[in-house]
């Protein structure tokens, strides 16, 4: 059956005696109002909680009502009193059911939901069962005559009046109150208001009814809570004080002074049932345990952090146990006792950095049960999220022995450590792919991804944990504002557990743990030596997040750098230079793809650096490929080395010169730091993301699966854009450069994502080396007889110094100008022919064979 939403407002009044219950049971007619019998129902309330009283630490309760001669049970859930003035607000949700139903039989949206996002997977029980005789009234609005009333009853009924005799047992006594509730039904409240003042008016009702805001479970409650006086039968101190096993045995005599009844009763119900929740203390039906406490002492080690130890002592001290037992059972001096005393009297609940309260609205909806959704293990999660699962595994490992090493002062269970290993490997994820916002991304990604193990509420606690852990500077206002801000329900003892597990996670940095643990931490607990971090695969998947695919690439071409460095310091192989650059111009081409996705204060940072150390290179690497094609082409020409010795003499002379400037740049600090800065960087695996969800909560695309098709379109266009530029009477030479560098930035980007690609990528892989390969030749062609005729004029000038006083010398010229002549000569005509063999690739290259090539690509790729 479908479920009612709605808001009750209700005046409620205690009774003092049975003549005004009389009264009240036979009231007719009060001023101008009439009062009419309706019915006189019997009703008996069964009202469910968790055993800590999650519901009514959160001023919420849940009942099931029987009625009498009905053949359903009306399951209502009422959520905390609204109002500040004598009228009760509270929302309820209603929905009728079988008889037999149980709590697992509600099915209304709203109300299911309520009861999830509060209960996650806590287990309800009876708390109280109650029995009501009420007689049952119908309040008609001022000056309603009976004619009126027959005509149209509805809409002259202002509200109802029930006056109620509650009974419910326990300590096999039977108790009992009276309540007199008048509720609004079709009238406005300033009408309400007007037969209350009516009422409290008459002369029978002035001095017997007095406004209450306690609702009847509450009432019960406080009977329960205080059994032992109503009772009279207050048991000695002796008595209370075997139940404290840990406690020294004092003298018979001085026993009775542990327990005080004029001081005790201090908080509300309320109040003792969220000490419950904070303390991890249930809710008994021990009569026995007058306390409220009987258990903390004899699991001091389980409720040893601060909350709890403090929760504990206000219920004690509520139930009666005097000050001075207190600080004997609790380990603390009598001062300390008072302390918390007076702080809760002074701040009551506030005094912990806990929200109470359900919100008024939430972000997360929980639509359907974990087990219908992927679930994931922590380490799955850190990967999905670019988190390096060698430090996500020293974290919860470093995480770990913190937690055993501070026991004793943390309380918490050997189970939740569990949690506390998820939120270690977990603690960076979500770091810069978001912008702050009030919902933490952590939270976001933890609460849509369920972790295998944890339940409901667990899972929420590791959302929170994650929070709490990333306040800067913290203090119990940050972190009682972070919880309320957090956009989601987190029950109280819940909200406890994150304080605490974010503390352990945090006690390097003392801060936080100094506020939950109480005592200041001079040297942080010694952890393991960190291991030595595993590498990660680098090899790209599609649902790698586009700066992890760039770190990858990037942590692996700086690999190659540093492996070719040695070499170009020794001098020993033309190659290592090649090799460098070619390293470090990958990595150029790979910011460049991933530049919309990357930190730019970090980018620039990184551009800047690789960008001066391929100048450092770069003239070195230009005469040796000028070495390179010159032997080349002497061989092919058999051409003797010695006809070129000149030649010879001025270019290794400057590649000297080049060495040494590379070897001074590729030594000095600022390289040094620069490469080390940038293995930290890799080493540690630090997110480089730029956030990719606003403060709206628009939600941008960072998988490669999701952006790589259109930049491999992008990247076809930078090349299909060069056609306008080739299609003339010249072509400008510097244009056949920069389509070289295009090029090569498509080849890069199909090479770097040739693992979520298919054959058709690398085939056209292959094509564009040979494009590439084409362009390159052209290049060094380009460059080469420009060079050459540099070299010319250089040795021309030699030879004028040298003809009247060294022969021999101005003969080696002549010959080595007369090859430089021919050499130069061979390398324009190289360019004729590689801008022919251009052409005849390029012409095809238009947008059709790209629109084509890559539609193959993107179907055949394993996305």
């Amino acid at each position: 059956m479908s479920g009612i939403n709605k808001m009750e407002i209700e005046y409620k009044f205690g009774i003092k005696d049975a003549e005004t219950f009389d009264f009240l049971t036979t009231l007719a007619v009060a001023g101008d109002y009439l009062i009419k019998d309706k019915s006189h129902p019997l009703f008996t309330d069964i009202f469910y909680d968790t055993p800590d009283l999650l519901l009514f630490s959160l001023g919420i309760y849940l009942r099931k009502r029987l009625e009498t001669g009905r053949e359903d049970a009306v399951w209502t859930l009422k959520q905390a009193d609204a109002s500040e003035d004598d009228a009760c607000r509270r929302k309820e949700m209603i929905q009728s059911l079988p008889l037999e139903s149980t709590v697992k039989d509600i099915s209304d949206p709203a109300f299911e939901k309520m009861l999830t996002d509060i209960l996650g997977d806590a287990v309800l029980t009876e708390i109280l069962t109650m029995e009501q005789d009420r007689v049952f009234k119908t309040v008609y609005k001022k000056g309603t005559g009976e004619e009126d009333i027959t005509l149209n009853p509805s809409e002259n009924r202002l509200g109802d009046l029930s006056v109620d005799l509650v009974s419910l047992k326990f300590s096999e006594q039977k108790h009992t109150f009276t309540e007199l509730e008048i509720e609004l039904a079709n009238g406005t409240e300033s009408e309400l208001q007007e037969f209350i003042d009516t009422i409290k008016a008459l002369p029978a009702l002035q001095e017997n009814i007095e406004i209450s805001r306690f609702s009847k479970f509450e009432r019960g409650l406080i009977l329960y809570f205080n059994r032992d006086k109503i009772e009279g039968n207050v048991i000695s101190g002796i008595e209370k004080k075997s139940y404290f096993t840990n406690v020294d045995e004092a003298e018979e005599e001085d026993s009775v002074l542990e327990y005080d009844s004029t001081s005790s009763g201090f908080l509300l119900p309320r109040e003792k049932a969220a000490l419950f929740q904070i303390s991890e203390k249930e809710f008994t039906a021990d009569p026995t345990d007058y306390f409220g406490s009987t258990g903390f002492l004899n699991q001091n080690e389980k409720t040893g952090d601060l909350f709890s130890r403090s929760a504990a002592i206000l219920l004690s001290l509520d139930s009666g146990m005097t000050t001075a037992f207190a600080a004997r059972a609790f380990s603390l001096t009598a001062v300390e006792i008072e302390d918390i005393r007076a702080e809760f009297d002074q701040n009551r609940l506030d005094m912990f950095p806990f929200v109470f309260e359900t919100e008024e609205k939430e972000l997360y909806y929980y639509q359907k049960p974990i087990e219908d959704g992927k679930i994931w293990s922590a380490g799955e999660l850190a990967r999905y999220y670019g988190l390096d699962p060698a430090h996500a595994q020293l974290r919860e490992k470093c995480a770990g022995k913190l937690f055993d090493d501070v026991a004793p002062a943390h309380g918490l269970f050997e189970s939740d450590k569990i949690i506390l290993n998820a939120a270690a490997q977990l603690s960076e994820i979500g770091k810069g792919i978001s912008v702050e916002r009030n919902v933490n991304i952590a939270a976001d990604i933890i609460l849509t991804h369920p972790i295998e193990k944890l339940a409901l509420n667990e899972i929420k606690t590791l959302a929170l944990t994650l929070i709490i852990k990333e306040i800067k500077n913290p203090t119990p206002e940050k972190i009682k504002k972070a919880i309320r801000e957090k956009g989601f329900f987190v029950p109280p003892v819940y909200q406890k557990k994150a304080i605490i597990l974010a503390a352990v996670l945090e006690i390097p940095k003392k801060k936080l743990a100094e506020i939950v643990f109480n005592y200041p931490i001079n040297d942080a607990p010694k952890t393991d030596e960190p291991c030595e971090p595993l590498k990660s695969e680098l090899k790209i998947e599609a649902t790698d997040m586009m700066a992890v695919a760039a770190e990858k690439i990037l942590s692996a071409r700086l690999s190659e750098v540093k492996k070719a460095e040695p070499g170009v310091l020794a001098a020993k192989d033309i190659e290592d230079v090649h090799e460098m650059r070619v390293a470090l111009r990958k990595m150029r081409s790979s910011n460049l793809i991933f530049k919309d996705f990357l930190d730019p204060e970090w980018l620039t940072e990184t551009e800047a650096g690789i960008k001066k150390t391929l100048s450092g290179l770069g003239e070195l690497r230009d005469l040796d490929v000028l070495l390179e094609k010159t032997d080349e082409w002497r061989e092919s020409e058999k051409i003797e080395r010695e006809k070129m010795s000149v030649f010879y003499d001025f270019v290794t002379a400057d590649r000297k010169k080049a060495h040494v400037v590379a070897v001074e740049y590729l030594t000095s600090k600022e390289y040094t730091k620069f490469m080390d800065d940038l293995k930290e960087t890799f080493d540690d695996s630090t997110y480089l993301g730029m956030p990719r969800i606003n403060k709206k909560g628009d939600v941008a695309p960072v998988r490669i699966c999701d952006i790589l098709p259109s930049i491999l379109y992008e990247k076809a266009a930078d090349i299909t854009a060069y056609h306008e530029w080739m299609d003339g009477a010249y072509i400008y030479v510097d244009k056949l450069h920069r389509l070289r560098i295009a090029a090569k930035n498509f080849r890069y980007t199909l090479d770097f994502f040739k693992e979520c690609l298919g054959d058709a990528a690398g085939q056209l892989i292959k094509e564009f080396k040979e494009l590439q390969d084409i362009l390159g030749d052209f290049h060094d062609a380009v460059v080469a007889a420009e060079v050459i005729g540099t070299y010319i004029e250089r040795i021309e000038k030699e030879s004028e110094s040298k003809r009247n006083t060294d022969e021999t010398r101005v003969a080696e010229i002549e010959t080595t100008l007369e090859m430089l002549e021919k050499y130069k000569n061979y390398r324009e005509e190289e360019m004729d022919i590689l801008l022919s063999e251009f052409h005849l690739k390029w012409e095809k290259m238009d947008r059709r064979f790209f629109n084509e090539r890559i539609s193959k690509i993107i179907a055949d790729a394993n996305f």
